[in-house]
């Protein structure tokens, strides 16, 4: 059986997202400041290349993740999203680390939906039109549009 060595995690760039580096293979887990630190497990489902991880590899990259963070800065507040299939793992590996974990609040894909729509109406109003997508947007209408049919493709997606 061939060496395993170990991991190199690491926060990314202005220490946003936190990479799991392992042999040639790497996730990235979303990280960020807001609100105190805040872990994003959801998106950490792929390595970079597109290969799914097995819950398995999803359990030892969070977990590790998350004792990175506590001992780097402090206790992160981990944020699941209760659409995502997921779901199971990333509570299973709170509760078996809850020593380096603050506390868990749950999203939706609604909830995340609506907070993106208010971002992009602010910038709309403020500027008179945006891009999203590399659309041209110039009303709230072709807004609602543009996100109606990107919900739909993520959808038909899982």
């Amino acid at each position: 059986m061939p060496h395993q060595s170990k991991p190199v995690i690491a926060f990314g760039f202005r220490d946003e997202d936190v990479e799991y580096r392992s042999g040639d293979r790497c996730v990235w887990m979303t990280f960020t400041w807001t609100r105190g630190p805040r872990v994003y497990p959801a998106g950490s489902v792929r390595w970079t290349g597109g290969d799914a991880l097995t819950d398995e590899e999803k359990t030892t990259v969070f977990a590790e993740v998350l004792r990175y963070i506590a001992e780097e800065d402090s206790k992160p507040t981990v944020i699941i999203n209760v659409d995502d299939r997921s779901r199971a793992v990333w509570e299973a590996v709170c509760s078996l680390n809850s020593g380096f974990v603050q506390a868990v609040e749950y999203t939706s894909d609604q909830e995340q939906d609506e907070f993106e729509r208010e971002g992009y109406l602010r910038s709309l109003r403020s500027s008179g039109g945006l891009s999203v997508d590399g659309v041209d947007i110039v009303d709230e209408q072709q807004l609602d549009d543009l996100l109606s049919a990107r919900r739909k493709d993520k959808n038909s997606a899982r």
